[in-house]
């Protein structure tokens, strides 16, 4: 083969490295989420399979096999392991849903990637023989051949993240990778003595294809109806019917859920608000703004909370970082499309805007992954200065305000504070579950007006009025900075808990016969 053909096999071979890890990473996503835990094992599997691969090649390349037949060996075999990927990852979940978060994280990755990523990273070897045969230098052949694959990986890397993953999911890329690889495979390496080999592979890729694209299976009767079901850049997003207990009754819900974790809950069986009281709680804080008060709300969701804003009057702009998501909440949460919705990260567009607003919100929890680069102190001096004098901002939390695991509340209190915010907070009696701040500058008075409180959110009144709301002093806290994002790991043990119950119900749901997009 000639030099260029072997440089654009590294090519390949490098960009479906990368291609293979970001397409695994949205298959055990639904199971394991999206938190460092998950990528660094998802990292050290990726490495795993590439070390092998490095080995097998090496050991292969001193063989007198052929090393074209070697490249077409390793090659198809990754085209194989690649279009199963798919196919086997919902039972490879099921499995993996039995042990911990960190065992079960391993093995469904290794499971999923390690056969490809080994191939692949066998093929690395071989291609720098076959170059070294028309060159001397062996060593610029090697510096050659890697820095082409690592070429390949990095614009596959941007090419899958930001733009096939979220405009085409998990199937159509899996299915294209593996046709690409297998028609490498057939196109590098043609012979007329392989044709039997070349048929086999295609009937495989074609009984695959035709049971991953085909009607879906179900052979449960499950006790929802499943609207949505697709990948975006926050993980498998799913939306779905299904019912809930209502105090005496069992009424029904409409759901957002990000990685099987509930991202919104619409009261679908009465006004389309919200099922969830932290929504009508944040509301009723913000009804203490004047009339047509601007207001900046950081993680949109469905639309619920900014449903309850748009009807106080308030102008708002909404920070997602998911364009569709405005589509899913227009299509399935009665969400009207009257605010002015900015597909931005929440703290890049806090340290770049000009505008400054009377309501901050911050509602950006996703089950485990803490938004932790927004809680440090100097994120909380970057909303100062976008903050009008008199303004108020509100902050959702989930966690423990006594007892043990108080810590990220009394980090993000404490940092807060440290940033020259008054702070008071909402919370539940016994200290656990939601924790709303209310942040002001120092000598704000923020007065309750009964007149704006929302229909729907007056029957959490009661709610609101068990809840404490006040101020507290202490010394010892983690102070959260930029050079030390601490809140995820100081917030591990309530993250383990929603992943818990989210790993609960993947299971549920993949037993009930629903896969990937």
């Amino acid at each position: 083969m000639n030099k260029n053909a072997l440089l654009l096999l590294a090519l390949i071979e490098g960009g479906s490295v990368m291609a293979l890890e970001l397409l695994g990473a949205r298959l055990v996503t639904p199971l394991f989420g999206s938190s460092l835990v998950m990528w660094t094992i998802l990292l050290a599997v990726t490495l795993l399979g590439l070390a092998l691969g490095y080995f097998i090649g090496g050991w292969a390349s001193t063989k007198n096999t052929s090393t074209k037949n070697l490249l077409f060996t390793f090659f198809s075999i990754a085209a194989v392991s690649t279009i199963f990927t798919r196919s086997i990852a919902a039972p490879t979940l099921l499995f993996a849903s039995d042990f911990g978060l960190y065992t079960g994280c391993f093995i469904a990755s290794s499971i999923i990637l390690i056969i490809p990523l080994t191939a692949l990273g066998s093929t690395s070897a071989l291609i720098i023989k076959e170059l070294a045969k028309s060159n001397s230098q062996s060593g610029k052949s090697a510096g050659s051949i890697y820095a082409i694959s690592t070429l390949g990986g990095v614009l596959t890397t941007f090419l899958t993240g930001f733009y096939i993953i979220p405009n085409f999911g998990i199937t159509v890329p899996i299915i294209v990778l593996s046709w690409l690889l297998l028609l490498t495979a057939v196109a590098a390496f043609y012979h007329k003595k392989k044709i039997p080999v070349y048929i086999t592979l295609l009937f495989i890729f074609i009984l695959v294809n035709s049971s991953i694209v085909g009607p879906d299976k179900n052979p449960k009767q499950i006790q929802y109806k499943l609207d949505l079901l697709e990948e975006g850049l926050l993980g498998q997003l799913r939306v779905d019917h299904l019912n809930m207990p209502v105090g005496n009754q069992i009424l029904p819900v409409k759901r957002l859920m990000v990685n099987n974790i509930g991202q919104s809950i619409m009261r679908s069986y009465s006004d389309n608000t919200s099922h969830w009281a932290y929504i009508h709680l944040m509301s009723i804080i913000a009804s203490t703004s004047q009339e047509r008060s601007s207001a900046l709300l950081c993680g949109f969701g469905a639309g619920v909370m900014a449903k309850e804003l748009l009807k106080q009057q308030f102008i708002v702009d909404a920070i997602e970082i998911d364009s569709r998501l405005e589509t899913i909440a227009q299509e399935h949460f009665d969400y009207s499309g009257n605010c002015n919705f900015i597909v931005d990260d929440a703290r890049h567009f806090i340290k770049t805007t000009k505008k400054k607003y009377d309501l901050i919100v911050l509602d950006l929890l996703r089950g485990e992954s803490q938004p932790s680069n927004l809680y440090t102190i100097e994120s909380f001096l970057e909303l100062k200065q976008i903050l009008n004098p008199n303004g108020l901002i509100v902050i959702n939390f989930q966690g423990n305000s006594t007892g043990e695991e108080t810590k990220p509340y009394y980090a993000i209190y404490g940092t807060l504070k440290a940033a020259g915010f008054h702070v008071e907070d909402w919370r539940t009696p016994n200290g656990q579950g939601d924790i709303i701040f209310l942040v002001t500058n120092p000598n704000t008075k923020l007065t309750f007006k009964q007149n704006k409180i929302n229909d729907c959110c007056k029957t959490f009144l009661p709610q609101f009025n068990q809840g404490i709301i006040g101020s507290r002093d202490f010394q010892n806290f983690d102070l959260l900075t930029d050079d030390n994002l601490k809140l995820e790991h100081l917030n591990k043990h309530n993250a383990y808990s929603w992943r818990a119950r989210a790993t609960r119900t993947a299971k549920e749901i993949m037993e009930a016969g629903y896969g990937f997009n």
